[in-house]
C-alpha cells in the first residue's frame, strides 16, 4: 500500500470510530482493546480460545469496548466481539448466493492489566447472522453501535427490493429491546416499516402502495399516488388460558393515535377512526380492548367502557349503541404493485357483535346460519358462515368504581385473512368514537390490519396476578468450563 493509501485508510478509521460506528466487512478484522499490544494480544488468546474453540473455521473480527462490570473493577472489562465463521479462503472463494456465518458476543474478561492472565468470565450471544455477497435475499451489510448499556445492529440486503432490519439490544440485563425492520422497492415507491416493542409486545406497521388507475394500471411504469396504511397487529398465541388480558395482547385505547406516519415511536395502543380522543372523568382513557388470538380462527377481546349503551334485543346493533365490529376481507401488501381504489374495491365485509353477543341482532346464531354481509365478500359466491359470541362479565377491581370488564370469545367460521378489530363507543347515545386495530378507511381493505403469530424466542405469555402477561426473553450466559 502505498503512503496516500495507507493515509486515507487511516482518515477512514478515525472518521468511522469518531461517529462511533464500525462496519463488519467480511474481510476486515480489527483490535481496539485497552491496554498494550501485549495485552491485546492476550485477550485476543483468550477470546479465540472461549469463542473459537472446537469451531474450525473461526477468525477474530471486530471488537468494542461495552464498559466495565457492573462494580467498576478495573480488572474486569465487558467487550463486544465478532467472530466470522470462516477464513481467507473461504472468503475469497465462495460462490454467488453463498454467505459466511457472523456472530456478535458480550464477553465479559477479568485479569486485565494484572499479573494474572486475562480469562473469559460470562459470554452471551447477542447476534447471528450471514452475511453475503448482493443475492436478492442475502445480508450485504453489518454494522454497529455501541452506547451506554446498549448495542445496536443493523443488517441491510437486497436488490430491487432492498430491506433493513435494526435490533436495540440492552446489555445488562441482555435482552432484545426494539426491532425494526424496513423494506422498499428501487423501481416505485412501495415501502414497509414494521417496529416491534419486545417488552411490552407492541407492534405497528406502516406501509404504502399506490392506488391504481385506468391509466396505470398496464403501464411500465409503476404509479406514484397513493397513502400510508397502518396497523397494530393482533398477536396470536396457541392454548391461552382463558384468565384476563394483559401485555399479551393488542392494547386499544381512546387516547390520541400518532399521526407521524412510519416515524413515530408512539405505538402500542392502536388508532381513534370517528370521532375525537376522549378521557374519562378518573383521567383513565373512555374506552379500552385488548384482543388474542389463542388460534387461527378464535378471537379473545376483554372490553372495558365507563358508560355502556346497550343495543335493544333482537336489533341490529347502530349508531346509537355500543358494539364490537369485525372487519376482514382481502389481504393487500406494499408488494402489490398497487391497490384498488377505496369504495371501488368491495373485497370485505363487517359483522356486528352487542354487548350480549349477538351477530348482527340474531343471538347465538346455529352453524350454517348466515352472517349480514356489508360488502360484497369478493371471491365468496354466497353469504359467509355465521361468527359464533359467547361473553362473560367480570368484575375489575383495578378499574373505577362501576367499571366492568366484558369478555368476548369470538369464533370465525375460517381463519380471517386481513383483520380489523373496531370498538363502537356510543357514550350518550349521540357521541360517537371509533377505536381499532388499524387506521380503518372506510371501503379500502388494503387498510385493514393484520394477525401476527408469537416469535415464541422472543418471549412467552404467562399468568402473573390473574392476567396473561407477555415475559420477554433474556439471553442466558454461556460460561465456559475448564
Amino acid at each position: 500500500m502505498d503512503d496516500l493509501s495507507s493515509a486515507r485508510a487511516r482518515l477512514a478509521a478515525i472518521i468511522l470510530m469518531g461517529a462511533g460506528l464500525l462496519v463488519a466487512m467480511p474481510h476486515m478484522a480489527l483490535s481496539a482493546d485497552p491496554g498494550s499490544s501485549e495485552s491485546a494480544s492476550k485477550i485476543d488468546s483468550v477470546l479465540r480460545t472461549s469463542l473459537c474453540s472446537e469451531r474450525t473455521p473461526c477468525e477474530l473480527g471486530l471488537r468494542r469496548r461495552a464498559g466495565r462490570d457492573d462494580g467498576g473493577d478495573p480488572a474486569r472489562r465487558q467487550v463486544i466481539q465478532q467472530i466470522r465463521l470462516a477464513d481467507a479462503w473461504d472468503v475469497r472463494h465462495r460462490q454467488y448466493g453463498e454467505c459466511i456465518p457472523h456472530e456478535w458476543w458480550l464477553v465479559e474478561v477479568s485479569g486485565l492489566g494484572g499479573r494474572t492472565s486475562p480469562q473469559v468470565v460470562d459470554r452471551r450471544k447477542l447476534v447471528d447472522l450471514c452475511v453475503g455477497d448482493g443475492s436478492a435475499d442475502g445480508v450485504t451489510a453489518d454494522s454497529v453501535v455501541v452506547q451506554p448499556d446498549r448495542f445496536i445492529q443493523t443488517s441491510a440486503g437486497g436488490s430491487a427490493w432492498k430491506w433493513e432490519t435494526r435490533r436495540i439490544v440492552e446489555l445488562r440485563p441482555t435482552r432484545l429491546l426494539r426491532t425494526e425492520h424496513h423494506t422498499h422497492w428501487t423501481l416505485g415507491p412501495n415501502q414497509s416499516r414494521r417496529r416491534v416493542d419486545w417488552q411490552h409486545l407492541a407492534s405497528r406497521t406502516d406501509w404504502f402502495a399506490p392506488v391504481c388507475t385506468d391509466e396505470t394500471a398496464s403501464a411500465d411504469e409503476a404509479p406514484s399516488i397513493g397513502e400510508w396504511y397502518s396497523f397494530e397487529a393482533i398477536p396470536r398465541i396457541s392454548d391461552a388460558p382463558k384468565t384476563a388480558l394483559g401485555s399479551c395482547a393488542a392494547v386499544v385505547d381512546s387516547a390520541e393515535d400518532s399521526d407521524a406516519v412510519g416515524t413515530s415511536q408512539d405505538y402500542g395502543t392502536g388508532y381513534v377512526v370517528d370521532g375525537s380522543p376522549a378521557k374519562s372523568d378518573a383521567g383513565e382513557t373512555d374506552a379500552t380492548f385488548r384482543a388474542l388470538f389463542t388460534s387461527e380462527n378464535t378471537l379473545l377481546v376483554d372490553l372495558k367502557d365507563d358508560d355502556w349503551q346497550p343495543s335493544e334485543e333482537g336489533r341490529i346493533p347502530g349508531r346509537d349503541s355500543d358494539h364490537l365490529q369485525l372487519v376482514d376481507g382481502r389481504r393487500y401488501h406494499h408488494m402489490d404493485r398497487c391497490v384498488p381504489p377505496a369504495r371501488q374495491n368491495t373485497a370485505w365485509r363487517v359483522r356486528r357483535v352487542g354487548l350480549n353477543g349477538s351477530v348482527d341482532g340474531k343471538q347465538a346464531p346455529e352453524p350454517g346460519d348466515a352472517g349480514v354481509v356489508e360488502a360484497d365478500a369478493g371471491d365468496a359466491s354466497s353469504a359467509p358462515e355465521a361468527v359464533r359470541v359467547e361473553t362473560s362479565r367480570h368484575s375489575d377491581p383495578e378499574s373505577p368504581a362501576g367499571i366492568e370488564r366484558i369478555r368476548f370469545e369470538i369464533t370465525f367460521p375460517e381463519p380471517p385473512r386481513a383483520f380489523t378489530l373496531v370498538y363502537h363507543d356510543a357514550d350518550d347515545g349521540e357521541s360517537v368514537r371509533r377505536i381499532a386495530t388499524s387506521r380503518l378507511v372506510e371501503g379500502q381493505p388494503a387498510s385493514l390490519g393484520r394477525i401476527q403469530p408469537l416469535d415464541k424466542r422472543r418471549g412467552r405469555c404467562r399468568v402473573r396476578e390473574g392476567r396473561l402477561d407477555f415475559v420477554p426473553s433474556e439471553t442466558t450466559p454461556t460460561v465456559p468450563t475448564d
